[in-house]
């Protein structure tokens, strides 16, 4: 039996779907109109233009916004400019409303204990400045020459502190500024000691110690340059010479008068201050003068005779001679001279490497440039880096919920968007002289990082989550001396997720998931490799490869089927050190000293070859029709993407620039060495 339905409950029933599907659509049209009005209160920044990783979303280099700054100067369409704390050549990267930057600064524990120790070596210095004018002649005219020219450069080494020298760029630099300091120190210590005495056999021991150290002790790395080599053997040299002088006693020990030796070295010390304020600082001359003053007034009112006994009265020139011992100031003044002499090795060899470097990940707001948060992730004592290099090169990496940063041995780290440090990992070991360069890369939750160690270059992969090791496996041959500084490419090559590694002398795909290889290789002998910087550029089925004299095109497919890969080889258009960008079917490069060319990406032929000014780190960018060529000392050329050289702009900021340009949203952002710009149109 079926009951009659209410005429009005089925009237209810009919209407009640189409009401909740009209207050599903208003809803959804609010919330729609909410976001788009926030979005255009924000407005300049468009938040689907994003600059993820190393040269941007797909690794190569071009920005997708029609527009793009062409004129720029420090005070013309500038945006905003932030002064970022270290320093660093990694490339900024953006995502959303916020611009992160890697970067690496001195602790303020380990910075104030160096400085401490700085301060004490150069208290030390002056010290025995001012007691050398006290001192009376002991040695022949010739020997006080010598002696004062050592006691000059001494005090030199330290008011200009490593930063002459700059020892930490390398393990060799360090060591031979130490060596330098102790050497100088213990051929000044035998100065007026007694030819037959133990302390100056000593001396002459010590001396052949270091003779043998520096050769025998040397670090891995002293043969980096012909230099250094040179100035290796000069200091063995120089400390046997010591050696046997300081042995065979023939350093005279009779009287002679002092005239002007020690006055002329104050002038040396005193002027050769004034030429190294752009390296100390306008203080350095203030300490030298006032340590010369202090030993010519020492010198004046407390003064010896040319014998050595003391006297009322005046000498020859006029300097009151007061009554003392015959040398009341030489122990004190070998004393001050060793122990400078000890924390001038000490400082380069043993404070300054263990001390604190912080490796930290920065994150500023992209409409104003107010850095956000600064998280300190990882820990380290500072690696030896090329001047050419930073301790925070590697360009970091997001997806968007998480930001990862690279710093070579020191270790890799995850942070999220709010700046919480969700993980780090430094089992990840780099060593070359030049430092790390490779950026990580981001594929499918999964994090990649090519590493080099003399032993063992390798390639290894972690997961985003966690920071544990997924895989690691060997890499194909990298250069012995340069290492490797060339970032993974991850491609689909015939259905497969394939990173694509370039070695010294061959190319490799390995498997995503697993890192076994997949498919190699191998060069011809008369391909120039150039210094393994440089990266992969990838378009469609093509990889390209800059080279020192050229490029060369590759089809992916027929590398992954054993087939012959190459499609074309240019000669011209190469560079040894930055990643050339692929742009409107052109491939614009530019060379470390500054030949740029554009080379057609179908057929190899060159289009156009140009001398720009300066030295090239910074890889060339395009974006709106326009590539841009950024020097070292900051001037972009801004050039027409066009098979005719075509000059748009040339703008200097007049900052050093070794970082990649971020393209972004119709603006430019551009990482000095220490500050962060927005450019504008």
């Amino acid at each position: 039996m079926t009951w009659p339905m209410d005429p009005r409950a089925a009237r209810g029933r009919s209407t009640w779907p189409l009401a909740c599907g009209l207050l599903l659509v208003l809803t959804a049209a609010a919330i729609a109109r909410s976001e788009w009005r926030e979005g255009s209160d924000a407005q300049p920044l468009e938040v689907t233009d994003e600059w993820r990783g190393f040269r941007g979303q797909e690794r190569q280099g071009v920005g997708a916004a029609t527009e793009s700054p062409i004129a720029w100067s420090p005070s013309q369409n500038v945006s905003w400019k932030t002064d970022l704390q270290g320093s660093g050549h990694s490339s900024p990267i953006i995502s959303g409303q916020h611009v992160y930057v890697t970067t690496a600064f001195e602790s303020e524990d380990s910075k104030q204990l160096l400085q401490a120790a700085r301060w004490l070596r150069l208290g030390l210095c002056l010290v025995a400045l001012t007691l050398w004018l006290r001192l009376p002649p002991i040695v022949a005219p010739w020997q006080e020459v010598a002696y004062g020219g050592l006691l000059a450069a001494f005090v030199m080494l330290a008011l200009a502190d490593e930063q002459l020298l700059r020892v930490e760029r390398s393990p060799s630099r360090a060591w031979l500024g130490a060596g330098t300091s102790l050497l100088v120190g213990l051929l000044m210590s035998a100065y007026g000691l007694d030819r037959l005495s133990w302390a100056r056999r000593a001396v002459g021991l010590a001396l052949g110690l270091l003779a043998v150290g520096l050769v025998a002790a040397r670090p891995a790395g002293i043969d980096e340059s012909w230099a250094l080599s040179g100035a290796l053997g000069v200091l063995t040299a120089a400390a046997a010479a010591g050696c046997v002088l300081v042995l065979r006693g023939t350093l005279p020990s009779a009287p002679s008068v002092r005239t002007s030796v020690p006055l002329i070295v104050a002038g040396i010390v005193t002027v050769g201050s004034l030429a190294l304020i752009p390296v100390t600082g306008p203080l350095t001359p203030l300490l030298a003068v006032g340590a010369a003053l202090l030993g010519i007034a020492a010198r004046g009112f407390l003064g010896v005779t040319p014998s050595g006994r003391t006297s009322r009265g005046w000498d020859e020139y006029g300097i009151i001679v007061m009554p003392r011992r015959t040398r009341p100031s030489a122990p004190v003044w070998r004393t001050c001279v060793l122990f400078a002499a000890g924390l001038g090795f000490a400082i380069p060899t043993v404070l300054a490497p263990r001390s604190g470097w912080v490796y930290a990940l920065a994150c500023l707001d992209r409409a104003t440039g107010r850095v956000l948060w600064i998280t300190e992730g990882l820990r380290a004592a500072p690696a030896a880096v090329h001047s050419a290099n930073s301790r925070a090169t590697p360009t970091a990496v997001t997806d968007g919920r998480h930001v990862f940063a690279y710093f070579g041995s020191a270790g890799v780290m995850a942070v999220d968007t709010e700046g919480s440090l969700l993980w780090t990992n430094s089992r990840v070991p780099f060593q070359t002289i030049y430092g790390v360069g490779a950026s990580p890369v981001l594929a499918e939750n999964i994090l990649l990082l090519s590493g080099y160690t003399a032993a063992a270059p390798y390639l290894a992969a972690f997961d985003v989550l966690t920071g544990r090791e997924l895989w690691r496996v060997a890499r194909p041959s990298v250069h012995p001396e340069f290492g490797d500084s060339r970032t993974p490419l991850v491609r689909i090559i015939n259905g497969r997720p394939t990173v694509v590694v370039w070695g010294r002398a061959e190319i490799a795909g390995h498997d995503l998931s697993t890192g076994q290889v997949s498919w190699r290789y191998a060069f011809e002998d008369n391909y120039q490799m150039g210094s393994m910087v440089s990266s992969l550029v990838a378009s469609g089925d093509l990889l390209y490869l800059p080279l020192e004299n050229g490029i060369v095109a590759l089809s992916a497919s027929n590398l992954a089927a054993g087939r012959d890969p190459v499609v074309w080889k240019s000669r011209g258009g190469g560079s040894a050190l930055t990643t050339p960008v692929k742009y409107h079917g052109r491939i614009f490069a530019v060379s470390a000293v500054g030949v740029a060319s554009c080379t057609d990406a179908g057929t190899g032929s060159v289009l156009w070859r140009t001398r720009l000014d300066g030295e090239y780190h910074s890889a060339p960018v395009a974006a709106a029709g326009k590539v841009y060529f950024t020097n070292e000392a900051g001037k972009t050329t801004v050039v027409a993407s066009a098979s005719d050289y075509k000059v748009l702009a040339e703008n200097d900021l007049g900052e050093r620039v070794v970082a990649t340009i971020a393209p972004v949203g119709g603006d430019l952002y551009v990482r000095t060495l220490n500050r962060l710009y927005r450019i504008g149109p």
